[in-house]
């Protein structure tokens, strides 16, 4: 059944459905027109706990994007292991930047080392606002650089350029790899060290 169904032309009123714990209506209220209630829903939801995990989870193939990155919100906020595992599957595969960006922002709030192998895989994305995101969900969990590849791969997620350049040449391969980032300008910061490095 379509949330669509059940919205009015009025605002639902957030703070009650709150208040009544009512789960299924704020659920309801992420598929609203008005981008705020769909924020302030999100955020409602994030304080339900664990009751709303499931029904959550169940929206993650929603078809309206805002929906689902409300939903992913919540379970970052609500921090429920069980989420773990289709957060790191979207974060893996999705062709939305924008979801594989929340869903690594949500893996670092829930804060469960599982999630790490999906993350460091996620530093070398093409879309450098989710490198950004799984590096920041990785300090999250705790996680620490083993190898000087892990090490670039994470300063060039962060675009930290005077860690990389310190790296010297174990940083060449993943600023090869990198070159296939869109953006010109972190392009041209990569070309440019590695010229001082001396790779090509």
């Amino acid at each position: 059944m379509s949330l669509g169904r059940f919205l009015g032309r009025e605002k639902p009123d957030i703070r009650a459905l709150t208040q009544a714990r009512d789960i299924r209506a704020l659920i309801v209220s992420l598929d609203h027109r008005d981008f705020d209630v769909q924020w302030r829903a999100a955020r409602a939801l994030g304080t339900m706990g664990v009751d709303a995990t499931l029904p959550l989870i169940n929206l993650i193939g929603y078809p309206d994007i805002n929906t689902r990155l409300g939903a992913i919100e919540a379970l970052g906020a609500i921090r429920d292991p069980r989420a773990i595992g289709v957060l790191t599957a979207l974060l893996a595969s999705h062709e939305t930047s924008e979801l594989r960006w929340a869903a690594a922002l949500a893996l670092g709030e829930i804060g469960d080392t599982t999630a790490t192998p999906a993350l460091l895989a996620a530093l070398r994305d093409n879309d450098r606002f989710v490198r950004y995101g799984a590096a920041k969900a990785l300090e999250q969990v705790g996680w620490s650089a083993e190898t000087d590849e892990e090490r670039a791969f994470y300063s060039i997620a962060l675009q930290d350029w005077d860690s990389i350049k310190n790296l010297g040449t174990s940083a060449t391969g993943p600023l090869i790899d990198m070159l296939k980032e869109r953006h010109p300008a972190i392009r041209a910061q990569i070309v440019e060290i590695l010229g001082t490095i001396g790779g090509d």
